[in-house]
């Protein structure tokens, strides 16, 4: 019989599915050999940690194991002492943990086939035995649970329930696309301020008009988005495949996001690598910016400067 999960567990059970999103965006990659080599390792890495979730919480006096294969028996040994089912997919994730071997200790690069049955095998690992212990559905646990903003959890959760029916992948895909550019457009002014005056100066004084000046604001705009991106810690190749999916997204304030050159139908494939890539980068922006609604506490410090002027005056 499935146990009570506690929030500990929860939050355990929430690194899972990261790390396990996280491989998802390494594993689309198929062209590049080092990042699928990075997915398999982060799917072993998912299928270690959720053996050792289970050890803790079936039986949390003991401790365990670090080798994997005595960490397969260990779990195997408390599941049965608990009457619980045997481990799921066995032969399947000890498979996974050779060609993770492999790609990180003897350069065996896997090719994209390997990678989407890794992909395949840890999923239906960690869904089988998240099911088993607790009586949950792995695809019911949200990241969207971590982010701290209302209006963009909001977004991540109703994506994440699109993405599970076939008819609704585009809105899916929209919701998560709505929070993301929402978290960019909130700290961007943050990071930069507003319209400096040297772009202003830039262009009013160049000499150029017209389609010259749109280039060379069109340039340093597409500076300042890499210049952000790297601040926020964000992989600029994940950015630009998101950006390949999903075309351009245009914030109206106080009104709908409107997005130009989105296919009609898009894959599911598209719809979990937006969705993963989004909620991830979310949570990665909170955890640098703090509450994205005053990223950085602004406020805080324009109130500081006000009251330092107001004294200087």
């Amino acid at each position: 019989m499935p146990i009570k999960i506690d929030q500990t567990t929860q939050n355990k059970l929430f690194l899972v599915k990261q790390i396990f999103q996280q491989a998802e965006i390494h594993a689309s990659a198929h062209q590049n050999v080092i990042r699928r080599a990075l997915a398999v390792i982060e799917f072993d890495l998912a299928i270690d940690t959720m053996l050792k979730v289970v050890i803790i919480a079936l039986k949390p006096i003991k401790l365990p194991k670090d080798d994997f294969e005595d960490l397969v028996q260990q779990a195997g040994h408390v599941l049965s002492e608990k009457n619980f089912d045997p481990i799921p997919e066995l032969i399947h994730i000890r498979e996974v943990h050779k060609i993770r071997n492999g790609a990180q200790h003897r350069l065996q690069y896997p090719d994209s086939k390997t990678v989407s049955d890794c992909r395949t095998h840890t999923h239906d690992f960690l869904k089988a035995i998240t099911k088993n212990v607790w009586g949950l559905d792995l695809d019911e646990i949200r990241l969207a649970n971590f982010i701290q903003h209302k209006k963009i959890k909001k977004y991540m959760v109703d994506a994440e329930k699109f993405i599970s029916k076939r008819n609704k992948l585009k809105e899916s895909i929209e919701h998560a696309a709505e929070g993301f550019e929402l978290a960019l457009y909130h700290v961007k002014e943050a990071i930069f301020g507003y319209r400096s005056s040297f772009v202003k100066i830039i262009v009013e004084e160049s000499g150029y008009r017209q389609r010259a000046d749109s280039d060379i604001l069109n340039s340093f705009n597409e500076t300042k988005k890499m210049l952000m991106l790297s601040l926020l810690s964000i992989n600029y190749a994940d950015f630009m495949k998101y950006k390949s999916i999903v075309g351009e997204a245009v914030i109206v304030p106080g009104g709908p996001t409107h997005f130009f050159g989105m296919p009609n139908k898009v894959k599911k494939s598209d719809a979990e690598f937006v969705v993963s890539f989004c909620s991830d980068a979310i949570i990665q922006i909170e955890s640098i910016v703090g509450n994205i609604d005053d990223p950085f506490g602004k406020e805080k410090r324009k109130l500081a400067e006000f009251r330092k002027l107001s004294k200087e005056n």
